[in-house]
């Protein structure tokens, strides 16, 4: 499994010294991480997913291909005019998708 995070760490937020310590069980689980990468485009194909990204530093390229890809972007739900309630999804009133809590 791969992430592709355009920011220099997954985990902005956190301090340096803890971000390490939680890359490295995450690299242990098995999980890559390509910070500093930017997605340009992603295309289906007969075989999955080919995901072009180059890095924000430097633009290297580089193409992965994948078997599903899963997009979370921002801090804040963009949910309003999408006319999620005639799809039966209920949002709280932040506008965040509810759910019964398994996640």
């Amino acid at each position: 499994m791969i992430v592709l995070e355009y920011q220099p760490t997954i985990t902005p937020g956190l301090d340096a010294e803890i971000t390490k310590t939680f890359h490295g069980e995450l690299k242990k689980q098995g999980l890559k991480i390509e910070a500093g990468t930017k997605v340009l485009s992603g295309e289906k194909t007969s075989n999955g997913i080919k995901i072009k990204t180059e890095t924000v530093k430097g633009g290297k390229a580089q193409t992965y291909e994948a078997d599903a890809v899963l997009i979370a972007t921002g801090r804040r739900p963009y949910s309003e005019g999408l006319c999620l309630e005639k799809l039966g999804i209920k949002v709280d009133k932040q506008g965040r998708v509810e759910t019964n809590g398994k996640y």
